[in-house]
């Protein structure tokens, strides 16, 4: 179900190994625009330095090599990468490649 146009989304997102660490919950949820993607997201939620450097490259674009996102269960990877659309109750998870065992 898509809300109505000019609504906001609640994207859930949950937090993995190290990730748990520097964001310091298991999981949250955040009210983004519609149209809003995975960079969005990760944007909204970085709220200091640590955390972004937790997930992203020293360019703070591009997302560190040891850092999995999914949505919905699929690796964002094989969809649009960062661009990945949300939508309204979609589930992200960011994983450590060493806890996907």
């Amino acid at each position: 179900m898509v809300p109505p146009e000019g609504t906001d989304m609640k994207i859930y997102v949950k937090f993995h190994s190290k990730f748990r660490e520097a964001f310091q919950t298991e999981k949250t949820e955040v009210e983004l625009p519609e149209g809003a993607n995975v960079g969005t997201l990760l944007d909204s939620i970085c709220k200091n330095e640590l955390q972004r450097k937790t997930l992203f490259s020293e360019d703070n674009i591009k997302l560190r090599r040891d850092v999995l996102i999914t949505k919905n269960r699929m690796f964002v990877f094989y969809l649009k990468r960062l661009e990945t659309l949300l939508q309204d109750r979609d589930e992200v998870s960011i994983h450590y490649p060493a806890c996907m065992g």
